[in-house]
């Protein structure tokens, strides 16, 4: 997904923007995201998101909440690259905007987000860099660990680290939105760890910073 990328939810579907333009104002840049489409699967030519939608909706809860169930959620996720099941953008009327400012500060960027969409739609706002790369989780003073593949963070800061670039991704918690952790790799399907944080229904403009940088957890 990128850092900042944002998709919201209307009626239990993921709206995702399909366009995007970009202006440069005198510091940093801007980008409007328009949220005008959906994601369905496909089997060759056949269109089979109402038979997949019901499995998905059963299994993720299991795959979240059980380690033990998330082997059996990885191979099933081999099984379907196999098969040829693939996600595919369709096109819908726009039902909103996203725009985003980041403006790079002292190892970090600071990042504005405003919102469009409909009052009742929540927004998620995702920050996202190569699973293969960052392993590692760390929460205030705590010892690094796995990181899981999502889970809401309570502390005031996360760091996410990368042994094998010696680099450190971390992101602060921000008034009025949640914030989430996760990581999830899998064959050439699924390659991302990062931070999402949840603007709820209501909330259009959120502030929040991202810092990079080099260091050795140990």
């Amino acid at each position: 997904m990128g850092i900042a990328a944002p998709v919201c939810s209307v009626h239990g579907r993921t709206i995702f923007p399909l366009h995007a333009e970009d202006r440069r104002p005198l510091t940093g840049r801007t980008r409007i995201f328009h949220l005008n489409a959906v994601s369905t699967k496909k089997l060759s030519t056949l269109h089979v998101d109402p038979q997949y939608r019901p499995l998905r909706k059963m299994l993720t809860p299991l795959y979240l909440r059980n380690p033990s169930f998330r082997p059996l959620f990885t191979f099933l996720t081999w099984t379907r690259t196999a098969l040829g099941l693939k996600a595919v953008y369709t096109p819908i009327e726009e039902i909103g905007k996203v725009t985003v400012s980041y403006r790079p500060e002292n190892g970090g960027v600071n990042i504005t987000v405003d919102s469009e969409v409909p009052r009742e739609a929540p927004v998620l706002v995702a920050n996202e860099l190569s699973g293969r790369y960052f392993s590692q989780l760390l929460l205030e003073n705590g010892r690094p660990r796995r990181i899981p593949p999502w889970t809401e963070i309570s502390a005031d800061s996360a760091l996410l680290y990368s042994p094998t670039l010696n680099l450190t991704f971390k992101a602060y918690r921000t008034d009025g939105t949640r914030m989430y952790v996760g990581r999830e790799v899998v064959a050439r399907r699924l390659d991302w760890a990062g931070f999402t944080y949840l603007l709820p229904p209501g909330v259009d403009q959120v502030q929040y910073r991202l810092e990079f940088g080099g260091a050795s957890l140990g």
